[in-house]
């Protein structure tokens, strides 16, 4: 075991100098220096592994047990790893389904977030989190600001008693007046925007919170597909 030990230790050694000596070219025989890293740390756990069963005189069967045990487990986190994003997205999925109007999203391999919400009784509406409390919206890309119900307004740490009722707003109600706050954060499925204008409607006025153009005129660009609603970071 120990000699495994100093073995080990002995290869770690010698592929740090090898990355310390190559960090210039950015690759070592050919291999990148993050993907030779990899390497690197597979076989040296490979070997601690393989050293401590053939140490510990366990039969030969159930060594070979334990190994292939241990190689399915490195090949489980291996493949979660590399599908990563495909997961991400079933989960997403999943959580959409179960709850009507949950975003999903996608992070394309460049890191670029897509947030998607599904149609839901003939209108988009979806969850976000407006100052860390989830609130529901409907999305309205005819309203000129985010526009919150008072009881709404009060969730997100707002005192709608306290506000000045003094802009006047046409809703599916008909006119109404609101007051101008200013949000700490919106979070649609992880796309974030901070310090954004909105509204509260004055009280009777507004039945449902209204995800509008202060927020969407945010994003890289929105469009409809079917059923289907999608945000891109």
């Amino acid at each position: 075991m120990r000699d495994g030990l100093w073995a080990g230790l002995a290869i770690l050694g010698i592929a740090l100098v090898l990355l310390i000596a190559n960090h210039d070219s950015g690759s070592v025989a050919g291999v990148a220096n993050s993907d030779f890293a990899h390497l690197v740390w597979l076989g040296l756990i490979g070997a601690v592994i393989a050293a401590s069963l053939f140490a510990s005189r366990i039969p030969v069967s159930a060594q070979m047990k334990q190994l292939a045990t241990w190689a399915g487990i490195v090949v489980l986190l291996m493949g979660g790893y590399v599908y990563r994003y495909e997961l991400q997205d079933f989960a997403s999925r999943m959580t959409a389904g179960i709850v009507p109007g949950s975003p999903y999203s996608r992070t394309s391999e460049d890191g670029v977030l897509t947030v998607m919400i599904d149609r839901s009784r003939g209108h988009f509406q979806t969850v976000a989190e407006v100052n860390g409390k989830s609130l529901r919206f409907m999305i309205d890309t005819g309203a000129s600001a985010v526009v919150l119900t008072p009881d709404a307004a009060r969730a997100a740490g707002y005192d709608p008693d306290a506000l000045s009722y003094t802009v006047r707003v046409n809703t599916a109600n008909g006119t109404a007046q609101a007051a101008i706050i200013r949000l700490d954060a919106i979070d649609l499925g992880g796309i974030v925007r901070r310090d954004v204008e909105a509204m509260v409607a004055e009280p009777g006025k507004l039945d449902e919170n209204l995800l509008g153009l202060t927020f969407l005129d945010t994003l890289s660009g929105y469009e409809v597909r079917g059923d289907r609603m999608i945000f891109r970071d």
